[in-house]
């Protein structure tokens, strides 16, 4: 199981107003350890706090820049 698996299994369930548990993502994967699911689960959350951290708190001009380096990135990758 990756992490992507369960990135897209929560977003999956957001998408149709599910609100996400280690269980429902279980059931949307159809399978794979609750320990596991869990883990991702976190890191998935503490990524997306992040997230929001840095929109919030930074300009939109650093924001536009940061967004053209990740897509800079993402292209070389």
């Amino acid at each position: 199981m990756t992490l992507e698996k369960v990135r897209n299994a929560m977003e999956a369930l957001e998408a149709r107003n599910v609100a996400p548990s280690v269980r429902k993502v279980r059931d949307e994967m159809g399978g794979g350890g609750f320990t596991e699911i869990g883990e991702a689960m976190r890191e998935i959350k503490a990524e997306r706090e992040a997230l929001r951290a840095v929109r919030t708190d930074l300009s939109r001009a650093l924001q536009d820049k940061a967004g053209i380096l990740a897509l800079d990135l993402w292209t070389a990758a």
